[in-house]
């Protein structure tokens, strides 16, 4: 049979190395510059997506399939969960995989209660503009900035 007969979905898993099922199941497809596996299902998708989908369902727009493993390889149903971009990344801040040692606790609550541009607080404080966004809209130093907005 033609590779092009074969259903996506028997193609995806041929390129998967499972394991057990609370293990990382490995991607050995193509991959993104930035280790996301990459297939091809007619179009490309990402991986870890496409394993959801065949799995679980569609993903409801705006929604991440984000990893409880944070292995970007990792396709392992098991291992997915779905998730906002905050909730993404406030998970990311519970494992410890972001920090930001350029900053304080005193200078955090500046900058979330400043009125200033972001521009102007990224100067002043020698972050970049995304940094003080992750702090305005609560994706980082949330344990701070969320007792501030009740104060």
């Amino acid at each position: 049979m033609p590779s092009n007969k074969i259903p996506p979905e028997i193609r995806f898993w041929k390129l998967v190395a499972k394991k057990e099922p609370n293990e990382c199941w490995y991607w050995l497809g193509a991959l993104q510059l930035n280790d996301y596996g990459q297939f091809n299902a007619g179009k490309k998708v990402l991986a870890h997506r496409f394993s959801w989908e065949i799995t679980y369902g569609p993903i409801p727009e705006g929604l991440f399939v984000c990893h409880k493993c944070d292995n970007r390889m990792c396709v392992n149903p098991n291992h997915l969960f779905l998730g906002t971009c905050k909730d993404n990344f406030q998970d990311s801040i519970s494992k410890n995989r972001w920090t930001n040692s350029l900053l304080n606790r005193k200078e955090v609550e500046e900058i979330f209660k400043s009125s200033k541009t972001q521009e102007e607080l990224a100067t002043i404080y020698g972050v970049s503009p995304s940094t003080i966004n992750n702090i305005k809209q609560q994706y980082r130093w949330t344990w701070l900035t969320s007792s501030l907005e009740r104060s």
